[in-house]
């Protein structure tokens, strides 16, 4: 198809935005972790992202909008840092290893954070998300603070350092705060847990917003590369034999 020519890189203070793939059930071209229905999904029908799904990431990576892998299955996170030339985020998600929840990150794809093309996966407070449905703790159900530290602790000890960490609670979109993390005010709350724990406080600044500053600038400054040599794509589902649902 016929392609505009491309635009002029958006201000950096207004680029610093992002697109998560999919919520739950998907849109055809990429795969979610889970369906309508909020129930796991085992088999990724487009292989992650289907070859319009890549180029919807490869348009996003020129325009500079951060690709958003929160919700995605397995598949689709991998497949997005694989195409994606720009670092990716997890916006509000978790580590596989400590709560085994399908919306949750798998090691292999923390490493790919470090060992790619740099990302950050930004911890939630989402109590089962966190540590389950029926987690009990001192006869209480639901997760707490201490356990949303252990997935800032697992992140980092798989990755080595807290680079890749970040904290996306998702306030406006969860019914089960963590015991402790009930709202914004909060966070010192999760600051005085993490320094307990050892972390020092360039560590904090890192993990409260260091970390996605860095991110966006490397977006941004991919963005500007791209629009240098790339025009705006205008592909359909339809241009590569696919049907939009």
């Amino acid at each position: 198809r016929a392609r505009k020519p491309a635009r002029a890189a958006p201000p950096a203070a207004d680029a610093a935005f992002h697109m998560t793939l999919t919520h739950n059930g998907g849109p055809g071209w990429a795969d979610a972790a889970l369906d309508d229905d909020s129930k796991y999904v085992e088999h990724a029908k487009a292989g992650g992202l289907s070859p319009f799904g890549c180029e919807v990431v490869r348009e996003m990576n020129r325009v500079g909008m951060a690709v958003d892998i929160a919700h995605v299955h397995e598949d689709t996170m991998r497949k997005a840092i694989e195409v994606s030339e720009a670092p990716v985020i997890f916006s509000h998600s978790n580590t596989r290893a400590v709560c085994n929840h399908p919306r949750n990150v798998p090691d292999d794809v923390l490493l790919s954070l470090k060992n790619g093309k740099d990302g950050v996966v930004m911890i939630n407070i989402n109590a089962p998300f966190i540590a389950g449905d029926f987690f009990v703790k001192d006869g209480k159900v639901g997760a707490t603070v201490k356990e949303v530290a252990d997935h800032v602790d697992h992140a980092k000890k798989v990755t080595g350092s807290v680079a890749h960490i970040g904290l996306g609670a998702d306030y406006d979109g969860i019914k089960s705060p963590s015991r402790g993390m009930e709202d914004v005010s909060t966070y010192p709350i999760l600051t005085a847990e993490l320094l307990k724990r050892g972390y020092t406080d360039d560590e904090i600044i890192a993990i409260n917003g260091g970390n996605v500053i860095r991110v966006m600038e490397k977006i941004e400054a991919v963005a500007a590369r791209l629009q240098k040599t790339r025009l705006a794509s205008e592909a359909t589902p339809a241009d590569f034999g696919e049907v939009a649902l």
